[in-house]
């Protein structure tokens, strides 16, 4: 489903797209703007399973979400698409 504002998209995917910068769990977009900057929120307590579940060593920038735990904020999302760089 899409919903197309002005300036905004609007995305809903049952299976998110998949990380294959970073290899990390799939991600949910839920806005996309119109130079292509895509957002989304991963809940605290879902990246944790997905570290503790895929047995994931995190490697570079992404390093920072060992320290994340279930009790914590959601970690907010910024990518850009491939054909907009």
């Amino acid at each position: 489903m899409i919903k197309k504002t002005s300036n905004i998209s609007f995305f809903s995917y049952e299976n998110g797209f998949e990380d294959d910068l970073n290899y990390f769990m799939p991600i949910e977009i839920l806005a996309m703007l119109e130079n292509g900057i895509c957002l989304s929120i991963l809940s605290a307590s879902n990246i944790c399973k997905y570290i503790d579940g895929m047995n994931v060593e995190l490697q570079g920038g992404m390093k920072c979400l060992e320290s994340v735990s279930e009790d914590d904020n959601p970690v907010v999302v910024i990518a850009m698409l491939r054909k907009y760089r």
